[in-house]
């Protein structure tokens, strides 16, 4: 199978379809679920970002950080004093740390020693398990929860109605950073994360509609490609 040419050089000829977009709306209209157009659109944009000279070097510091400031004390600190720790866990804690660091600029701590419960953490990973969800039962028995508005389907609208309301604030709280930090014109380097990137791009750009490419954010490819890896 010949991955490249299905996934890229000949995508129109292998669509998703609409029971495929159905299921991945919690991702809104990203790459995962985005056809035609505004999969170009959006491939586009992802692939000038990861060409950014600041990118690689961005995510190497992000991941140095957490292994040295979080993963490694963490498991040495349930070493010293003898407690059983789930990896999977801890590993998932290091993953989520990573992405909203990479993607947001923020560092939720949601790997520490106190293991924190953290409502939009939980809420994304409350999201993946209803996708996850809907891909193995019937789709009559899944739309018939959201309709109902019970079981997995009453989770994920809750779910998704706070990690949008935690995205939506870490986008308000970047665009006023830029703005204090254009009006102060100073020449101190900002760090670099995947949204701030996007909202400088979509200011130089005057044929995008910013708003447009932040929305595409929302839970979509750009979030979940990075969490993936």
């Amino acid at each position: 199978m010949n991955v490249q040419y299905i996934s890229s050089k000949n995508f129109s000829n292998y669509p998703k379809g609409p029971d495929l977009r159905m299921i991945l709306e919690p991702f809104g209209d990203g790459v995962f679920a985005a056809d035609g157009n505004l999969w170009k659109m959006q491939r586009k944009m992802i692939h000038s970002v990861m060409k950014h000279n600041k990118f690689e070097s961005a995510l190497e510091k992000t991941i140095y950080q957490k292994l040295e400031n979080g993963l490694i004390p963490v498991l040495d600190h349930a070493s010293e004093v003898g407690i059983k720790v789930d990896l999977q866990d801890v590993f998932q804690r290091f993953t989520f740390d990573n992405i909203c660091m990479s993607v947001l600029g923020i560092d939720p701590n949601y790997l520490s020693f106190e293991f924190p419960q953290v409502a939009y953490a939980n809420a994304f990973n409350a999201t993946e398990q209803a996708v996850f969800y809907r891909h193995i039962v019937p789709k009559s028995w899944w739309k018939l929860q959201k309709w109902l508005h019970i079981g997995k389907e009453k989770k994920l609208s809750k779910a998704m109605k706070t990690f949008d309301r935690f995205l939506y604030e870490c986008i308000s709280l970047k665009r006023e950073r830029l703005l204090i930090s254009r009006k102060a014109s100073t020449e101190e380097e900002e760090e670099f994360d995947v949204l701030t990137a996007f909202m400088v791009e979509g200011e130089e750009e005057e044929e995008m509609n910013e708003d447009r490419k932040i929305g595409a954010l929302r839970m979509n490819e750009k979030f979940q490609r990075v969490r993936a890896v």
